[in-house]
């Protein structure tokens, strides 16, 4: 039976710990396995940590799931063991929407391997393929020589030109996929012209620094990566990692001639709460059963969860 993580599945959660599947880089990549797992902890507190837990003693599963503030995703970070498949890792997955929907959280996601068996299963249990990505990791802080000034700090007046630059740059169909914290205190812009030319969305951790790049290609492409890692300076105790999606793949030679080393290519797979349904449609649908619209009920889709939000979102 699944239950929300208690104290008293400490033993299993110790015992899991040894044979999970990380399912969401920028956790596992600056904070390590071992602080994500003891996060389980602090699932008696969802409400305040965005941590949530289930447990199903029987099976010897559990799955951790992170709601981030003022992000519509949450994160799958964890499960255990990695083979779980099946109904068991389904109803896994039903309860975890179950349990974040009250929050606000409109889906969920992953990211892993895309030839491993957990791609397929967790495919099966309902999560869709959106994008592909390859994280790459810097572990040398280039030398002087670069103009480290090129980007400055982030701060809340830039909120709308990065929001311009993402439109300009990213796919309308991936501009959901903020796989992470919405904290912008560590980021970088770049400012070319008086116009915002590149944001390095930065999130730091005593493992390791997170770079989500929103940038165009241009001549001086390599210069402003340098000028950007002087920022950061990469060191192999705290290596910085790179996230290049499927539409950034142009960024992939630059990062190898910086001396980067490349991940494997991992797929990004997500799961929505509900199937929208336009208004139009609904007035089509009420017309041929011959009823008025409001008193149509929906079937849930296969791959979606109906969830009462009765609760106020946590933010």
């Amino acid at each position: 039976m699944l239950h929300d993580f208690t104290i008293s599945d400490y033993g299993a959660l110790n015992t899991a710990r040894h044979h999970a599947l990380f399912l969401h880089n920028q956790s596992v990549l600056t904070r390590g396995t071992a602080a994500l797992t003891r996060r389980a902890l602090l699932s008696p507190l969802c409400s305040l940590t965005g941590v949530h837990t289930a447990v199903n003693p029987e099976e010897g599963l559990i799955l951790q799931a992170q709601r981030f503030p003022g992000r519509s995703l949450a994160a799958l970070v964890f499960l255990a063991p990695q083979v779980a498949t099946g109904a068991v890792l389904t109803g896994a997955i039903e309860y975890m929407l179950k349990q974040l929907g009250p929050y606000g959280a409109q889906g969920i996601f992953a990211e892993l391997d895309e030839h491993s068996a957990a791609n397929a299963a967790l495919q099966h249990a309902g999560l869709s393929v959106q994008t592909h990505q390859r994280v790459w990791r810097l572990t040398r802080t280039p030398q002087a020589g670069y103009d480290n000034l090129l980007w400055q700090p982030h701060l809340t007046r830039h909120a709308l030109a990065v929001s311009l630059l993402r439109n300009r740059l990213v796919p309308a169909q991936l501009q959901h996929l903020d796989c992470g914290s919405a904290d912008t205190r560590d980021s970088f812009v770049l400012h070319e012209d008086g116009e915002l030319a590149a944001f390095a969305d930065v999130q730091r951790g005593p493992q390791g620094i997170w770079v989500q790049l929103l940038i165009e290609p241009g001549h001086a492409l390599a210069d402003r990566l340098m000028a950007l890692m002087l920022r950061l300076r990469p060191r192999p105790g705290r290596p910085v990692y790179v996230c290049v999606r499927a539409h950034q793949d142009w960024l992939e030679p630059v990062l190898e001639g910086l001396d980067a080393q490349p991940g494997p290519r991992q797929a990004v797979l997500v799961r929505r709460m509900v199937q929208p349904v336009k208004v139009k449609d609904l007035q089509k649908i009420a017309k041929a059963a011959g009823v008025e619209a409001s008193t149509i009920q929906f079937p849930v889709q296969p791959t979606a969860t109906m969830v009462k939000n009765d609760k106020t979102p946590n933010h």
